[in-house]
């Protein structure tokens, strides 16, 4: 079906330029431009015309733009503030890293002194054996000495 749709110019403002065209369209597309027309014809720009007829307010796109860009920005933001805290994050397992090799050879020294301990002690212990076999062998040559020398008739000194 055809519609055509023939604005008088009695109903439009004088100092706008409007043309008359003919264009074969459905219903919904030929309401719409008769909507964009009158809308034109009342003083509205020709592309908020057409955004009204579309369904958007007059400012409806800027204000989406500027809001996509906010958002461009804030993702920026959020990016940079992202990344700090990666390379925080990085520092942080790095340091640890570290710190965990220190800790590491840290006991390893330990380990190696307890060993070391350990083992004067042992040493330690063997030298107290011997003293104190020593010691008995001291007394029992005492003992041996002082019967067969007579010390009878000698003082002390």
């Amino acid at each position: 079906m055809e519609r055509r749709n023939k604005l008088g110019r009695t109903h439009l403002d004088p100092a706008s330029s409007l043309v008359e065209c003919s264009v074969r369209a459905s219903p919904t597309l030929a309401r719409l431009m008769r909507k964009c027309a009158m809308l034109e014809a009342g003083g509205t720009s020709a592309n908020d015309a057409l955004l009204a007829s579309a369904g958007f307010r007059a400012g409806e796109i800027e204000a989406l733009r500027a809001r996509t860009k906010q958002l461009e920005e804030e993702l920026g933001q959020a990016q940079e503030h992202k990344a700090q805290l990666q390379r925080t994050l990085d520092q942080s397992m790095a340091t640890i890293a570290q710190r965990d090799k220190e800790l590491k050879a840290i006991r390893q020294v330990l380990n190696t002194t307890l060993e070391t301990e350990k083992g004067g002690r042992q040493s330690i212990e063997a030298l107290n054996r011997q003293v104190t076999d020593l010691r008995l062998v001291i007394a029992a040559h005492e003992e041996e000495l002082a019967r067969r020398m007579p010390t009878d008739g000698l003082d002390e000194g």
